[in-house]
């Protein structure tokens, strides 16, 4: 009976400790990214994503199919596919961080607060350090509602604008981020 004390303890502390990890996710979300070059402006739309955030140590992870952004021009959804980000080789985009002022977001009471995360950003078979600022907006007990804008400079990603392309692409595209939380499992706020 003795030996078994420590295995006790141990399953008490796991049931304690996941019964306070709070990991939400989603796949309820819109990103976009606009290139305002000198002669075009180009848009790209996807929905199909995946977004999870560890309310405990606010650790998150984003993960976004790359041939699922959609275009107005069909052709630019081909060229942006083959060309330039080689979906088929680098299939998605790949987002690990941490909010780091998880201090000042108060899960459990509804209201905006800012969020500054940092982390890496993988596109393209490239892994680079990422920090942005967003927004969460706790609009209830189950729902949550996280904004973030920032540019990325294509070139630290080896995506290549060929020179007969430089004036219809720009080097640097600006993402938007409207994700949208919502679990009737837990409670984000009281």
């Amino acid at each position: 009976m003795i030996k078994k004390i420590p295995i006790y303890i141990a399953l008490i502390f796991l049931s304690v400790s996941a019964a306070t990890a709070q990991k939400i996710s989603t796949k309820s979300g819109i990103v976009t990214f606009q290139s305002n070059a000198v002669l075009k402006e180009i848009s790209g739309l996807n929905e199909f994503l995946s977004c999870s955030i560890d309310l405990s140590s606010g650790e998150v992870h984003a993960e976004i199919p790359m041939d699922k952004f959609t275009f107005k021009e069909e052709m630019m959804q081909i060229v942006f596919q083959t060309d330039y980000l080689h979906t088929d080789k680098y299939p998605k985009a790949i987002l690990n961080g941490r909010i780091e002022n998880l201090h000042n977001i108060k899960f459990s009471e509804m209201g905006m607060y800012n969020a500054q995360l940092k982390g890496n950003i993988e596109i393209h078979g490239k892994r680079h350090p990422f920090r942005c600022t967003g927004k969460i907006n706790v609009t209830s007990k189950e729902t949550m509602q996280v904004k973030a804008n920032f540019p990325l400079i294509l070139k630290m990603f080896d995506v290549i604008i060929p020179e007969h392309s430089a004036q219809d692409i720009a080097p640097k595209v600006e993402v938007s981020v409207d994700l949208l939380f919502y679990n009737e499992n837990i409670s984000i706020a009281k």
